[in-house]
């Protein structure tokens, strides 16, 4: 900014005030001990009338001028500052740094490419100027408070100045003290003395403080001049503070949305000036609550005119120094040290450091200048910014307490000011401080076992505490992701960085097994948990995670250190075991029934998955069971790491196939997130690859029937059906097929770095290959699914084109649309997608291979090879086990008799097969030429006991059962036999591989070399088959149908003859009965009328809302409808009835409505079904909970939705409000149906005396109540309205014959 420019520097022609005069003689003195003295006696005269919003604004101005005019001349000891501070800016150095501080709404320019991070960012001019312009780039609008790193080498990879301040770097070492003019380095001092602490004394008091007695002048003081503050809040909306304002005040709606805006902009403004007690009064009435429940009131201060006026003249003197050291950097110099050096009053305390811990103490607009003024003074100087940075880590904790207790945002507080932070890693332990701080928060959020219970409170100011906290994470990135860009690991980096992450262990402590859930069987859940806390927090960990690990990666002393570290912090539990035996192997397994009533699961396991990421960059020679670990009791651990992830597996199972229900929404939802894009890489993925580490070094057959174990399914792989699982057919089914999908998984997912032989481009671009086998999609729509890093960069741009086409369609949008050829790769058990996406992409893939005139047959494509560490997870394609349940599902298909069979099953084992396969063309590629599964394959014949009661006396082998599902009449799905067809093909080219080097390839009925045509043989036979039994099955229903037509003729026959009957029969053809006709021509069932037909009782299933159980009514089971009833007089034909609001009278006929229809009631139902039992249970909670409340009033004041005290409730499903329930009743037939109905005639004429006799209510009603009685129709729960029309019908009838 040039000051020229600026009024506040225009020097009066002649100073009139005689103490003007005076102190123009003491400021042009050499002798300036005293010039704290005679600026505060110039300011305590000057200042109150310079601010003084009465007085005319050219007068206003000409005083502010005259006072930093004053300041002006001292420091330069001229009559023209101007010109000398001209001069100094001219031979001023060129800035290293740019160190530009950015406004609200201003663009900033980030480097893809060369920034470490996103915050590394450059402003307009810098990149322009840069060589970033042409490189990716990403352009984002600031938000206040940051500043340009042009200049700084820890924020770039290459390129870090522009060609403006790149030319600083040849500069020489010159003290730019020494190029100020004579005296003003020891003037300057002073001055900027004087003005922080004058700055600092006045802003930082409190708003009913005085002024310091340096500053008071009595005549001042005496007048009875205050304003009342209006001080801003994030809390209160704008229309919060319109309102009271012209309630309060008395102010048009213009001024006060001025006001409204003036206060969000600079954090407080003067609405009324006078009197003190109007002020006062004025204060309390704007203060006063919105609502009675209302956390925080809209503050408001009265202040005195001239304290109001010396804060003004403080925030003049900031902008001034802001623009005083950005003349030369022998000024910046000087005011760093000057702010920097402990003040003589307090020791230790510098004045920087007293207005770091005052910020929450200075409105809006007074913490951004002291920003800006760091920024431009201290961050333009190297050593002044580390200084600085340290200061910053020694009062962090502190600056952060009082952080989380203001409610500003936090762009406008010192915890926003960001530094380089390598330095404070290494000397200052940064980590660990950062860690204690939200350690510190997070205490009372702790239960009793010391994990984070966000349950049981419900505290909303507490949490938007902890909330606020939770912002030491950016910090903690910022400081990690600084570090990460070119370690070298002293003692001390090392030292630092493993107590900081010892410190994080001791975070995720609190987080591991957080929120855990136990499944709901008798009832539903009454109230929702609350899930989202959870992992709000788990998704701000997660770049701090993959950090970490980055770290270690980098150094082998300190990935051991870690890794030490997380086995010594892995909870250790009680574990009672039971020995399990399958396939002649034992183990002892976990006693721990995911789905139990008492079982608790949790799927935040923090600890296990940075272990399994750190897990993949150990020596190839260290793991788990390593003798150095051997002090953590690595062997019990081991045991531990497979139980819990392999727990929130069985429970993702569960919940497909609907056992979790009653848990409500969100369990489901917890779910979602746990492979949702943004939290997958470090919960799905992560448990994943520690099962698979874990699989890697753990006996293979132990390992398989803990999985058995777990899923509940050890009885099916024991000894036979008689054996079976507690749950339903339908739910085993899809569990099994969910654990060998998990099998699938484990050993077919190799795409990850440490786990596979493969490239970050190989990851990224399977990614995008099945994305995209789903349907086309736009760059956005990809960017959006993809997986990020902790730059948020995807790398899509980079690797997209090579695996898919770009076009546009007609409206001219872009479309990615995957290639035909790498089609080939797409993997249908692919592990991140869902349900319906799968489903998606399988259609997908079916279509176009349809339309290329291919089958249908979705294999799993070639996988690459396992890293040297996973190698051995191999074993579990050919050990006792796995051929056991690969040999005992496919039994179930072609056995006569199983409760467990299922196509689904079927093309899982396919997929297993296909990927033992591959892994024999691995194993012979390396040189084993064994095929160490083709030949289990076609050796292991299955457990005797087992095979005999499916397969009778025959002893069939893996292959053998795979020929013989293609005979199987329980395969008939037509993708799944081109499948199956597929595998047998693939099986004997991998066998024939065997063969040609001379390997023994044992098959009973066939040789390899006849596979194909003995495939293709068995595929006619079964088309053959097919035919027969559809010809079979047709015949079958021609004659059912046959017979049903000539059972209907027989039975029609008899009815004609005794309609006709009783057609004779009649004296007399009456108008009201048209049964007869009806029958006669229809054959259709008789509704009314003496020829009735018997009614047909239809059982209907109603799945009860509250359990999802279904059930039918019966005796035993009653069902309900939440219903409102309400009055209604809408189809009143009497208008003096439809506004009144006197009570329905009591003379109203039970039976009969007025003709005037003057009172009626209106019900409605949402129709959704509950057991009565249920319902009582719900609504006794409703109850009590409504009794519970403490101010019954308070919310009754605020208008609830429903009226608790009229018996109103909401529907648990829809929420739509009711007041009763409405009985679902059972169709009702005659109790006797094997009796001919009575045969009456009634005429018009009887019709009507039997209205006119009921019209009589004395006469008739008695009568009525004879035949009828009233009670017995009021029981709505005992009979239907279809037997109490059947009961009127009779009355009326046997009138008509009296």
């Amino acid at each position: 900014m040039d000051m020229g420019n600026n009024s506040m520097s225009i020097k009066p022609s002649v100073p009139n005030d005689g103490i003007i005069s005076h102190v123009y003689g003491a400021l042009l003195s050499k002798d300036f001990s005293n010039l704290e003295q005679v600026l505060h006696h110039n300011w305590a005269v000057l200042v109150p009338q310079a601010f003084n919003k009465e007085i005319v604004a050219e007068e206003r101005q000409a005083l502010q001028s005259q006072l930093i005019y004053n300041i002006e001349l001292f420091l330069s000891q001229s009559s023209t500052p101007k010109e000398v501070f001209a001069k100094l800016k001219a031979g001023n150095a060129p800035d290293l740094f740019c160190g530009r501080a950015f406004r609200n709404g201003e663009p900033t320019y980030s480097c893809r490419d060369c920034a470490y991070d996103p915050t590394c960012v450059l402003c307009m001019q810098c990149f322009e100027k840069s060589a970033h312009k042409s490189h990716k780039y990403r352009i984002n609008t600031s938000s206040g408070g940051g500043y340009c790193d042009c200049g700084d080498v820890d924020a770039w990879k290459a390129f870090p100045a522009c060609s403006e301040h790149g030319k600083a770097a040849a500069t020489d070492n010159q003290n730019p003290e020494s190029r100020l003019p004579e005296g003003m380095v020891q003037r300057a001092e002073v001055l900027f003395q004087c003005i922080l602490r004058y700055s600092y004394q006045v802003l930082s008091s409190a708003l009913d403080a005085d002024l310091p007695d340096s500053l008071v002048e009595k005549n001042v003081l005496a007048t009875d001049s205050y304003c009342t503050m209006l001080l801003n809040d994030e809390i209160h909306t704008y229309e919060q503070v319109i309102s009271r304002l012209i309630k309060a005040v008395g102010v048009t709606n213009k001024e006060a949305v001025d006001f409204a805006t003036t206060v969000d902009r600079e954090g407080r403004a003067p609405v009324f000036t006078g009197p003190k007690a109007t002020c006062q009064k004025l204060s309390q009435e704007i203060q006063k609550k919105f609502n009675l429940n209302d956390s925080k009131i809209l503050e408001a201060a009265v202040m005195h005119h001239s304290f109001v006026s010396h804060q003004d003249f403080a925030q003049l003197l900031l902008k001034w120094l802001e623009e005083i050291i950005d003349y030369s950097d022998g000024l910046r110099k000087i005011f760093c040290r000057v702010a920097m050096v402990p003040d003589e009053d307090v020791s230790d305390i510098s004045l920087l450091e007293k207005i770091l811990l005052a910020d929450t103490s200075f409105w809006k607009a007074v913490r951004l200048q002291f920003h800006q003024l760091f920024m431009t003074g201290v961050f333009k100087d190297v050593e002044s910014k580390t200084q600085f940075a340290i200061l910053l880590t020694k009062h962090y904790i502190d600056l952060y307490r009082d952080f989380v207790r203001d409610d500003h945002y936090r762009t406008v507080s010192a915890t926003a000011v960001t530094v380089q932070a390598k330095v404070l890693i290494e000397k200052h332990r940064l980590i660990e401080v950062i860690l204690k701080t939200l350690l510190k928060e997070s205490e009372r959020w702790k239960n009793d076992k010391g994990i984070l219970d966000f349950q049981s409170r419900r505290d909303s100011e507490a949490y938007a505490i902890f909330k606020r906290a939770q912002f030491v994470i950016h910090d903690l990135k910022y400081a990690l992701g600084c570090t990460l860009n070119n370690p070298q690991w002293t003692p001390d980096l090392q030292s630092s960085f493993i107590n900081g992450f010892t410190t994080f262990l001791e975070l995720l402590t609190q987080i591991q097994g957080m929120d855990a859930a136990k499944r709901f069987t008798t009832h539903h859940i009454e109230y929702e948990m609350e899930w989202e806390t959870a992992f709000t927090l788990q998704l701000k960990l997660t770049d701090i995670i993959t950090l970490f690990i980055q770290h270690c990666r980098t150094s082998p002393e300190v990935l051991v250190s870690a890794y030490t570290a997380i086995l010594r912090y892995m909870p250790k539990y009680t574990i009672y075991t039971n020995e399990i035996t399958i396939a002649g192997h034992s183990a002892n397994c976990c006693v721990f029934d995911v789905g139990g009533p008492e079982k608790c699961v949790s799927i935040h396991l923090p600890l296990h998955r940075l272990l399994a990421g750190l897990n993949h960059h150990l020596p190839p020679d260290v793991n788990y069971t390593s003798p150095q670990f051997a002090p953590m009791n690595c062997q019990l651990q081991l045991f531990n790491l497979l139980e819990e992830p392999l727990r929130i597996q069985v429970m993702l199972a569960q919940i497909y196939s609907e056992m979790w229900k009653r848990n409500g929404y969100s369990i489901q939802s917890q779910m979602y997130y746990y492979m949702y894009v943004k939290c997958r890489p470090e919960m799905y993925d992560r448990d994943i690859q520690l099962i698979q580490s874990v699989a890697a070094v753990m006996e293979p057959d132990s390992f398989l029937i803990h999985v058995i174990h777990k899923y509940t399914l050890t009885s099916i792989f024991q000894n036979s059906d008689s054996q079976f699982t507690t749950l339903s057919v339908k739910q085993t089914t899809e569990i099994v097929r969910e654990m060998l999908q998990l099998l699938i998984i484990i050993l077919g997912e190799r795409y990850v770095e440490g786990v596979g032989k493969v490239t970050p481009q190989q990851i990224v671009q399977r990614e995008i290959i099945h994305l995209l086998a789903i349907s086309r999609s736009s760059h956005s729509d990809l960017d959006k699914n993809m997986p990020e890093d902790v730059n948020s960069e995807t790398q899509l741009e980079n690797y997209v084109r090579e695996v898919a086409d770009f076009t546009r369609d007609s409206t001219g949008k872009g479309m990615y649309t995957l290639m035909d050829e790498c089609r080939a790769l797409f993997n249908p058990c692919f592990y991140h997608y869902s349900k319906a996406d799968q489903s998606k992409a399988e259609d997908s893939q079916k279509m176009f291979r349809k339309n290329s005139g291919l089958d249908g047959a979705l294999p799993i494509p070639f996988t690459p090879q396992w890293t040297e560490r996973y190698s051995s997870v191999s074993r579990l394609f050919t050990c006792d086990v796995m051929l056991h349940v690969i040999h005992t599902l496919l039994s179930n298909m072609v056995a006569k008799r199983s409760r467990i069979r299922s196509e689904s099953h079927l093309e899982k084992v396919l997929h297993l097969i296909t990927l033992a396969l591959h892994e024999d063309k691995h194993e012979f590629a390396a040189g084993n030429k064994s095929l160490p599964f083709t030949n289990a394959a076609q050796r292991y014949k299955g457990s005797s006991l087992y095979s005999s009661e499916r397969l009778g006396s025959r002893e069939l082998s893996i292959l053998d059962l795979l020929n013989e599902c293609q005979n199987s009449e329980h395969v008939t799905h037509a993708p799944l036999k081109d499948l199956l067809g597929y595998v047998l093909k693939y099986f004997s080219e991998v066998a024939s591989m065997g063969h040609e080097c001379g390997g023994s390839i044992v098959t009973k009925k066939r040789s390899t070399e006849n596979l194909d045509s003995a495939a293709q043989a068995a595929i006619d036979k079964q088309k053959a088959l097919r035919a027969k039994k559809a010809a079979k099955s047709r015949s079958k229903i021609i004659e059912k149908m046959m017979k049903a037509q000539q059972k209907f003729m027989d039975g029609a026959a008899d009815l004609f003859q005794t309609c006709n009957v009783e057609s004779e029969g009649a004296k007399e053809t009456t108008p009201m009965d048209c049964s007869d006709s009806l029958a006669e021509e229809s054959k259709t069932p008789v509704a009314l009328g003496p020829n009735k037909s018997a009614a047909r009782p239809h059982l209907e299933n109603y799945v009860c809302i509250l359990c999802q159980d279904a059930s039918t009514i019966d005796d035993d089971t009653t069902v309900v409808y939440s219903a409102f009833v309400q009055r209604s007089t809408v189809l009143s034909r009497n208008s003096s009835h439809r506004n009144t609001q006197e009570d329905t009278p009591t003379d109203v006929s039970v039976l009969l409505v007025p003709s005037e229809l003057s009172h009626g009631v209106f019900t409605t139902t949402c129709g959704h079904a509950m057991h009565a039992s249920c319902f009582k249970i719900y609504h006794d909670s409703v109850v009590a909970r409504e009794r519970r409340r403490a101010q019954r009033a308070l919310f009754q004041y605020l208008n609830p939705a429903f009226d608790f005290d009229k018996g109103e409730f909401f529907c648990p499903l829809c929420e739509s409000i009711a007041n009763c329930v409405l009985p679902v009743l059972p169709c009702a037939g005659r109790k006797d149906s094997s009796q001919s109905p009575p045969v009456c005639a009634v005429n018009l004429s009887n019709w009507l005396k039997i209205l006119t006799q009921l019209a009589q209510p004395d006469s008739a009603m008695s009568s009525l109540e004879d035949n009828c009685p009233i009670p017995d129709l009021a029981k709505v729960a005992a009979d239907t309205v279809y037997t109490n029309l059947m009961e009127l019908y009779d009355f009326l009838s046997s009138s008509a014959n009296q």
